[in-house]
């Protein structure tokens, strides 16, 4: 009879241990499905590479007091991850909290589960020609989340 309950005691403890020991690789940002942990630099670069995927945003305009919401029409599209760098110089970094007036946080369990490994605060021009064909460029601001494996978090 001791030793089933030591066996017993042995094996909560294991699966205890093992479950902090998961839980707090998550936290630090341990990507487990390929057993290192990404960079900075990385998980900005999928998160510019997303961006650039579903390139132009919805800009919202209060012209006149009326808000309107869309896609610009005619859009400058980024070549590639070097030219939104070089055109948006300090353009990303990653943090834990969204921007002044968010709530936006990453949250324990967000990052005990690896669902959110952080923020990317990105800031970028939006580039477009307007109805007379001249060149416009106005600042976007957003904070996507990022996994630990560098997906961009759908929240689900």
């Amino acid at each position: 009879m001791k030793y089933v309950k030591r066996v017993i005691g042995a094996v909560v403890f294991l699966v205890v241990s093992g479950f902090v020991w998961w839980a707090g690789m998550n936290y630090t940002g341990y990507c487990h499905a390929e057993g290192r942990y990404l960079s900075d630099e990385e998980k900005i670069n999928l998160a510019i590479k997303n961006i650039l995927q579903t390139y132009p945003p919805v800009l919202t305009d209060n012209a006149v007091g009326v808000i309107h919401s869309k896609r610009p029409e005619n859009p400058v599209y980024y070549a590639d991850i070097d030219e939104f760098k070089s055109t948006n110089n300090e353009c990303c970094n990653i943090t834990q909290v969204g921007g002044e007036g968010k709530n936006d946080s990453v949250s324990l369990y967000s990052r005990i589960t690896g669902n959110i490994s952080g923020l990317v605060h990105m800031r970028y021009l939006v580039r477009y020609k307007d109805e007379t064909g001249n060149q416009v460029s106005k600042p976007y601001e957003i904070y996507p989340a990022i996994t630990n494996c560098g997906s961009i978090w759908s929240g689900i």
